[in-house]
């Protein structure tokens, strides 16, 4: 695959002029220069052989604003590049000064020629590959002309099928040629053909070409569509024509008319990263997933695109122009056309999953970054500009799509979709401003919605009211009200009697907190801020009073509007447990967990284990602090039965910006753990022992272009004080380093490092082990077992301490320890590997005396199976084949 930019031929010093100008296109202030007229003639040839592509290109500009234009620009252009005399060159880095001052309704030709370098490749997309036309302004670029009509002529292998922004002109055996499966297609290996392409008024000029496309052709109301899908890919996508075309339908009815000459969508995974459009053309990476509609709602976001990043073309600063109503028209089809639940398609009822659709996902992306603190005001540039990762795109996409519901709700369905034609109509052309859109809604409303649309695209923070308390004293009721959020709008309260009769109210003080008083002889029931959910805020948890809870067996999606309560049986087995049965209570809002700052989540359990013949009790607690930071944790955990007892307290802070590396965690917790019978335990691990320990745990993590890992510390301190009755008084430390180095596209090396120590009196289990970790942790949680196959120091796996899986079985373990353990990523599933490292009671020359082996990881998304081969030690190196188990939610590295 290559995406290639317009490069002249010397393109390395000419970056940094290319990106300089990029950025002042984007956020210089773009003075009124009237709509020009632009033509664009372009002659290209590709060569697959040397990867080139080279061409020459006509522009006829004429200028129809009422002012006179004194220089131009252009993206990557050099004096080698330059045909036309009537251009003044002195400094290529800045803007080229006419000759001759180009008068209002007075035109100008230029000739240049560019060549563009691209990786070799079997699949080539072409965007930004020409040199296009700016506008300057006080000899400083402004703007390029954003529409323009272009007649393309691309000279390429005969075996390609190309798609462009514009209408093939010879086109009857082409397209006929274009359906057939590639293997069916009659071609020459060393011919060419060319192929011409016209495209009226559009923004840009892009191109697709690969051998692999297979085209479908359908219709919608006048519109043909174009369905490029690579062959091997054909019966996955089979249902993307008869999407496609409904798609269209819909949105002609909503925003108008399509607004080219065609529709052409495709198959795009490995040609782009990522879903993209341009005019006429919508590039898709998302894979159709068996019971799911995720691609018919990303096919319904892109097409949206056409209308609105593509037909008028935002600046970037304002792409909530372009994403806003894309994500909105999504939404509103999915539901629309699938129902709430839209996401998914099941043959059964989804029960527990039921409502998971279009809104609920951006919903809770929406409330993800805002209890992140990673909200950016709406009219910002977007996270992949701003240095962002992709999650946070995501969350953009969310604000945007979530604010236009408010709207809706807000004037009402039809004037948002009249608005919306409005804009289109009156901003086609040029580069639209918020303004342009605020004028429409105005417009429709009667309203002037100035100050509305100022708070919502220039405030970072939310919009959340509360209720924060209600009194009554005789008649008068006194209802607390509280402005958590940055955001300031009309809240409707609604007040429901236990007679049944329901009263409105409206809240419209702009002070942080108040109350709203109301004298009647009425009992109060229930109150409800914002009842018809106009407002976009996070969360709706504190809107009620009382609190609003839900009881349901199992489990549920997260609600956003009520305290979850959930109940069920228990079963497990494992070979220490045996059968475990009994049951389970769980309380939340939303889920805490990670970056998913929910709030008071609890669960307690009861069960019976038929091997050891014990009931055991557990109990575990979590909330972030949000009085301080959303982002620091407090959790408890705690479980008792006649074998065991423990307890774990923790503190946890996250560093760093939400969803970004670099990042890290402060975890500082105390834990007390009481193994009274070893029964169903490996006595050479475990030990009958009493210990409490205080620990910080510090974690670091990075990622950059080449690179990505990071580190873990760790420090304990066992104290008898600390849980009574313990014999246990000890230090413990350990560092564990975890770095991955991309070599190439598909080869990466992944390095882990390990070192510790222990000073003091420790029981076994609390030793570091040679073969790998003896207990579950937070990044592989699942334990079948303490003794044979299923313990962890023989056929089930845990990524931890020295980590030389050869040496599986062994249950070695001392006091100090250290390892090193290399993987070689050749497939995303095949990891061979070689570890080397030791454990000592004392730091000699035995410890030093490192042991090794080396096997291959086969790798299955979370699951993984470890094939140790080999085996080294003392200069001895045995044949000795070995197999382990593992689960592995996260890590570091990807290891």
């Amino acid at each position: 695959m290559h995406q290639a930019p317009f490069n002249t031929e010397n393109p390395q010093t000419l970056m940094p002029v290319l990106r300089a100008i990029g950025l002042l296109l984007i956020v210089l202030f773009q003075p009124c220069l009237g709509r020009q007229h632009v033509r664009y003639r372009i002659y290209a040839r590709l060569d697959r052989s040397d990867s080139i592509l080279t061409g020459t290109e006509q522009i006829n500009f004429w200028n129809n604003s009422q002012d006179t234009i004194r220089a131009l620009c252009f993206f990557g252009l050099n004096k080698h590049q330059i045909k036309d005399i009537s251009l003044a060159v002195k400094n290529f880095d800045q803007p080229i000064k006419l000759k001759r001052p180009l008068l209002p309704d007075d035109s100008i030709n230029i000739m240049l020629k560019f060549t563009s370098f691209c990786k070799r490749s079997r699949d080539y997309m072409f965007s930004n590959w020409y040199p296009r036309l700016v506008l300057c302004q006080n000899e400083l670029p402004t703007a390029p002309v954003q529409f323009a009509d272009y007649e393309v002529e691309l000279t390429v292998p005969e075996d390609m099928v190309v798609a462009t922004t514009g209408t093939l002109i010879n086109r009857n055996k082409e397209l006929k040629w274009m359906k057939y499966p590639p293997d069916f297609r009659p071609w020459s290996r060393d011919s060419v053909k060319t192929l011409r392409f016209r495209a009226r008024d559009v923004a840009d000029f892009a191109w697709v070409a690969s051998p692999d496309f297979v085209l479908t052709q359908v219709s919608a109301q006048g519109t043909v569509i174009n369905i490029l899908t690579r062959n091997r890919n054909r019966f996955m996508w089979f249902r993307l024509p008869e999407q496609a075309s409904e798609i269209v339908g819909r949105f002609n009815k909503c925003f108008g008319k399509y607004p080219f000459d065609q529709l052409t969508v495709i198959d795009a995974r490995g040609i782009v990263p990522s879903d993209t459009s341009f005019p006429g053309l919508v590039m898709t990476c998302q894979k159709p997933v068996p019971f799911t509609r995720l691609l018919e709602s990303r096919l319904a976001r892109q097409i949206a695109m056409q209308w609105f990043s593509c037909f008028v073309v935002p600046n970037q600063v304002h792409s909530w122009l372009s994403i806003g109503p894309a994500v909105y028209a999504e939404i509103r089809y999915m539901e629309k056309r699938h129902g709430q639940g839209n996401l998914l398609e099941l043959p059964f009822k989804p029960g527990i999953l039921s409502g998971f659709g279009d809104r609920f996902y951006y919903q809770a992306l929406y409330y993800l970054a805002a209890t992140n603190e990673a909200l950016t005001p709406l009219d910002s540039l977007p996270p992949v500009y701003a240095g962002r990762g992709p999650i946070l795109s995501e969350t953009k996409y969310a604000q945007a799509g979530l604010f236009f519901l408010m709207l809706e709700k807000i004037i009402g369905p039809d004037k948002l979709k009249y608005a919306l034609r409005l804009y289109l109509k009156k901003t086609h052309g040029k580069a639209p401003s918020p303004t342009d859109f605020i004028d429409a809604c105005s417009h429709v409303t009667g309203e002037d919605l100035t100050g509305f649309f100022d708070q919502w695209l220039r405030t970072k923070g939310t919009c959340d009211y509360a209720v924060t308390e209600v009194k009554r004293k005789g008649k008068d009721i006194e209802i607390s009200i509280r402005r958590k959020g940055e955001i300031i709008m009309p809240v409707d309260v609604e007040l429901t009697f236990t007679d049944g009769e329901t009263k409105r109210l409206d809240w419209k003080s702009r002070k942080r907190t108040g109350i709203l008083k109301l004298t009647t002889p009425k009992v109060l029931k229930r109150l409800t801020l914002d009842p018809d959910r106009k407002l976009l805020e996070p969360d709706r948890w504190n809107n009620h009073w009382p609190r609003k809870v839900e009881i349901k067996p199992f489990i549920a999606l997260p609600s956003f509007d009520a305290y979850q309560l959930f109940y069920g049986p228990y079963a497990w087995f494992d070979s220490y447990h045996g059968f475990q049965l009994g049951a389970w209570t769980q309380g939340r809002e939303f889920l805490d967990a990670g970056p998913l700052h929910g709030r008071h989540m609890w669960t307690l359990s009861e069960t019976y284990s038929t091997k050891i013949k014990d009931w055991h009790t557990g109990a575990s607690y979590q909330t972030p602090l949000s009085f301080i930071s959303d982002r620091l944790r407090i959790s408890f955990l705690g479980d008792y039965s006649l074998m065991a007892a423990g307890v774990r307290l923790n503190l946890v802070q996250e560093l760093g910006r939400a969803f970004q590396k670099p990042g890290g965690t402060i975890d500082l917790g105390y834990r007390l753990f009481d193994l009274k019978d070893t029964v169903g335990r490996n006595p050479r691990a475990w030990d009958s022992a009493r210990t409490a320990e205080i620990r910080l745990k510090l974690s670091h993590s990075y990622e950059t272009r080449y690179f990505n890992g990071g580190q873990n510390f760790y420090l304990g301190r066992g104290l008898p004080q600390l849980g009574g009755h313990s014999d246990y008084n000890y230090w413990k430390a350990s560092v564990e380093q975890v770095h991955a180095v991309r070599l190439s596209r598909r080869l990466n090396i992944i390095l882990r490092g390990f070192g510790g120590a222990i000073w003091g009196q420790i029981p076994n289990q609390s030793q570091f082990y040679l073969s790998g970790g003896l207990v579950p942790n937070s990044a592989e949680p699942v334990s079948w077992g303490y003794q044979g196959m299923s313990s962890g120091q023989e056929h089930w796996h845990y990524d931890a301490d020295a980590n030389l899986r050869g040496w599986a079985g062994q249950y070695l373990h001392r006091r100090f320890a250290y390892g090193l353990n290399i993987h070689l990523k050749i497939l995303p599933f095949l990891l061979p590997f070689f570890d080397i490292g030791n454990v000592g009671d004392t730091i000699d020359s035995q410890f030093w005396d490192a042991r090794m082996d080396a096997g291959v990881r086969l790798k299955l998304g979370w699951l993984y199976a470890d094939f140790p081969l080999w085996r080294c030690h003392n200069g001895k190196s045995e044949f000795s084949p070995n197999w382990s188990l593992g689960l592995k939610l996260t890590g570091l590295a990807g290891f």
